[in-house]
């Protein structure tokens, strides 16, 4: 017997289900952690030991995904058996809207203009910040105006729009478009300057001749590249384009912000930077690395700050702050360059860019760099229609996501996995591995097969390697890490942090109804990678939630997803009043816990920070430590390193006169 489920049975038993969830888990909770008894003399920051029942946290997740997935099944049966008796229960949610004609081009005409405005804004500021740069002195002549100036270029874009709109002259929107995008590069060459306000003065840091090289490239590459295309590819053309350089220029002011001015603390933050920074550095300068087969404790995703820090910057302590920033930097521009060309709505990608190219701080921004990206060339209709590019593209991202980050990277690669068998096997995607009997089979396939052979069978030791310190990792922190779940639990904010993925799989639930032949199948990938992929990196986001800060993440990533790659798509061939309001509700709830101010986003380029006027400046002169670097610390961080320094000295050469201790390669 096939049941047939309405749209009403299923949003009733998706606000049933949540309900039922919720009341469920939240006795289940105070039950739950009463298995082992508290102590508070046994936690002492975020470190509990055995008293608390840590494992509870995870059991507790799981309850949460379980109950959802059992309750509504259990109730869209009860509604199926009731309809027989109630047929306002077989009725649909969406209503029939009759649209007029031409709609889709309004729509184009309206998002063109909404491009305009915003292309005009940012490239407003990249030309005053680099103006600025030119003038001779380290003052702000046009940053400080930069709200005002933007404010009379609102007036005249608006009059130019309601010239558009009452002439209708598409010629000119086209040529607007074109050219407000033309000097957007110039934020590259903006962040390799950093200026600081100390005791009254204007200072600056991190200055570094092989950053502003590379910015430079970048710009005169860019720009050299939107000429090409506004002066002479794109010049017949009767529709303006948005081009990846904009895509990539506004990443950039959506992931910037200036690096600190002084280092974060001591000891505390040189033990993290050591994280990121011991691995590079002691392949480097000695060819070897503390961890073994090269894998970092975190992935390789470790070496991405400290390899900009040593190949942009000078590698000293002091240059980290800007290192971790550059970094983000540019994981957001690649990330930019996936959505413009994965995600069909290009307005969609860029909102997508300016309010979500950070999730979290740049600590662990880092970690969740592959989750996106991943989400977005799988699930792209180019790659997840041909088993050809599918299980090309899904083998390699796999392998790079797990050495990235093998617990977030793993639980990626495992929730597309059965979309790739499914697709090889029932749909017999394999057959395209018979072409290779014919040359031109082996010519399409061997060029890009072979290689990702190698490069598996290289990955081979690497991946024990992870899988051995993933399962020690695993039985060593539920008994020695993570904070106390039942503590953070005292927000509404926390609340929807941390359990705020079901909202993604109850969507997803929802949009599965109805569905046939492709659209069904696609329904059904979304829904199993998303209960998969939650389900395994609640090991990684419920051993530390700390305050929801990691659960906003995945709940973020997982809408995201869903908008992108599912909902807008399918709206844009299918009128559907309840997807429409669905996908709002998803992209309005990442919006207000995790969204960015985009009217901020101009401004970042100018900021200047103060350093406290108690810090004093530590040259490397004085403190005799070429690892540190010109910094700002305070007086007494800075004694304290000084004596630190000649302890280690004293230890090594035993103070004996006439030796010195090489520090050229000693970073602290």
């Amino acid at each position: 017997m096939k049941l047939k489920i309405s749209q009403r049975m299923s949003l009733l038993s998706v606000i049933l289900s949540l309900l039922t969830t919720t009341i469920f888990t939240y006795f289940i909770m105070q039950l739950l952690y009463t298995k082992m008894p508290q102590y508070e003399e046994f936690v002492t920051g975020y470190t509990s030991w055995t008293a608390y029942y840590k494992s509870g946290d995870m059991s507790l997740a799981y309850l949460v995904i379980g109950g959802i997935l059992v309750f509504y099944g259990l109730f869209v049966l009860l509604f199926y058996f009731l309809s027989n008796k109630l047929d306002w229960l077989k009725g649909n949610v969406d209503v029939k809207l009759e649209y007029k004609s031409g709609w889709k081009n309004r729509l184009k005409k309206v998002q063109n203009i909404f491009f305009f405005i915003l292309f005009i804004q940012f490239s407003i500021a990249s030309v005053l910040r680099t103006i600025d740069l030119l003038i001779p002195g380290d003052n702000l002549v046009y940053g400080k105006r930069i709200y005002l100036i933007q404010i009379i270029c609102s007036i005249v874009i608006l009059v130019f729009i309601y010239i558009y709109i009452k002439q209708k002259n598409e010629k000119s929107m086209k040529h607007a478009l074109e050219k407000s995008q033309f000097f957007l590069p110039l934020c590259f060459l903006c962040i390799s300057h950093y200026e600081y306000l100390w005791n009254g003065m204007i200072v600056t840091q991190y200055d570094s001749i092989k950053m502003k090289i590379v910015m430079g490239i970048i710009t005169i590459i860019l720009i050299s590249y939107n000429a090409y295309r506004i002066f002479f590819k794109d010049r017949e053309k009767k529709e303006g384009t948005i081009y990846l350089s904009s895509f990539l220029s506004l990443a950039v002011f959506a992931s910037y912000i200036l690096p600190r001015g002084t280092i974060s603390g001591t000891p505390l933050e040189m033990y993290h930077y050591g994280e990121f920074s011991s691995p590079l550095h002691q392949l480097v300068n000695f060819g070897i690395v503390p961890y073994l087969d090269t894998m970092p404790i975190h992935g390789v995703c470790d070496y991405i700050q400290a390899g900009v820090w040593y190949t942009l910057f000078d590698g000293t302590y002091a240059s980290f702050e800007a290192a971790m920033v550059i970094g983000c930097v540019l994981i957001a521009v690649v990330t930019a360059a996936i959505i413009y060309y994965c995600v069909e709505n290009k307005l969609a990608g860029l909102l997508c860019i300016l309010l979500f190219s950070l999730f979290g701080d740049h600590y662990y921004y880092t970690r969740w760099a592959f989750v996106l990206p991943f989400m977005l060339i799988i699930f792209s209709k180019k790659v997840r229609t041909d088993f050809s590019k599918l299980l090309w593209c899904w083998t390699f991202i796999s392998i790079l996501s797990v050495a990235w980050n093998p617990s977030i990277g793993g639980s990626c690669a495992l929730a597309a996995l059965p979309m790739v068998l499914y697709e090889g096997i029932h749909e017999k995607g394999w057959r395209i591995f018979l072409s290779l009997k014919e040359r031109e089979g082996r010519k399409k396939l061997l060029p890009w097969y072979i290689p990702l052979f190698i490069l598996g069978l290289c990955f081979i030791p690497m991946f024990f390697a992870i899988l051995r310190y993933i399962v020690e990792n695993s039985e060593a922190i539920l008994e020695t890490t993570g904070d106390i779940l039942m503590e953070e639990l005292t927000a509404p904010y926390v609340w929807y942090a941390t359990f705020g993925f079901v909202f993604s799989l109850l969507a997803a639930l929802y949009f599965l109804i109805g569905k046939k032949e492709e659209e069904k199948k696609l329904a059904v990938y979304a829904l199993m990678f998303l209960i998969i992929f939650n389900g395994i990196i609640i090991k990684y986001t419920f051993i530390r939630t700390q305050f929801g800060e990691r659960g906003i993440i995945v709940t973020c990533l997982c809408s995201l997803f869903l908008i992108l790659m599912i909902f807008l798509p399918y709206l844009d061939e299918h009128r559907s009043v309840s997807i429409t309001g669905i996908t709002f509700f998803l992209f309005i709830c990442a919006v207000w816990f995790k969204g960015t101010n985009i009217l901020e986003l101009p401004g970042r380029i100018f900021e200047q920070d103060e350093i406290p006027s108690d810090y004093v400046y530590a040259s490397v002169d004085e403190t005799e430590i070429p690892g540190l670097g010109n910094i700002y610390i305070t007086e007494t961080q800075k004694q304290e390193l000084m004596n630190l320094n000649e302890l280690i000295q004293k230890a090594i050469w035993g103070g004996a006169s006439g030796h010195r201790y090489d520090q050229s390669a000693c970073s602290l």
